[in-house]
């Protein structure tokens, strides 16, 4: 157990790369959402660079959901509807998707069941509290599982003993008293790093 400490949180940030990146687009435009100054033209233009994404956008802002009494087709106007905050959070959501979509082993498919489920589970308490941060609240419990999953990418037999140890799925005192750190701490990191807003952190 004690060769557990040899893997550190510095070398599981590093590992990182073991992820599939997100797409180099998208940690730009999360870049450009830095600067609260930052024109939506500047952003249109960036999104009109990837088709998918542009895709993404207009069907997001032209769901029910926003119950728009005509069809928008401009990426400039579906910034401007779906606002700074939930344009990144579709951001984020992109972003995610990109690191989870491969691998079919056991752990991968429990961090992506754990985080859709925490995602709707933080959406809907939000939801009672302040309409305006529902979507903020999805992506946070989306995001939550990002440091098992550079975990379990950089250094899965670790993660696969603690999840043993804990009947399952890892406990923060068990990676406290094994790793030193916890996961969540690599969590934070990694979110830093792609410049989410401090709710997310």
């Amino acid at each position: 157990m004690s060769d557990m400490r040899l893997v550190s949180k510095e070398q599981i940030l590093a590992n990182a790369s073991a992820l599939p990146s997100p797409p180099l687009l998208v940690l730009e435009l999360l870049r450009l959402l830095d600067d609260e100054d930052v024109a939506i033209n500047r952003l249109a233009a960036e999104v009109a660079k990837d088709a998918a994404l542009a895709g993404d956008l207009l069907k997001t802002v032209n769901s029910a959901a926003f119950g728009l009494s005509s069809k928008v087709t401009s990426i400039d106007r579906s910034i401007s509807t779906i606002g700074l905050r939930g344009f990144r959070s579709l951001l984020g959501k992109r972003a995610m998707r990109a690191m989870m979509s491969s691998g079919d082993a056991p752990v991968m498919v429990e961090i992506r069941r754990r985080s859709l489920v925490n995602a709707t589970l933080a959406r809907a308490f939000a939801l009672e509290l302040d309409q305006a941060i529902g979507e903020e609240a999805f992506l946070a419990g989306l995001l939550g599982s990002l440091g098992h999953l550079a975990l379990a990418r950089g250094a899965p037999e670790v993660h696969t003993t603690l999840a043993d140890m804990c009947q399952g799925w890892p406990r923060e005192a068990a990676e406290r008293e094994l790793l030193g750190f916890s996961v969540d701490e690599i969590t934070a990191e990694l979110l830093a790093q792609w410049s989410m807003p401090e709710m997310l952190s």
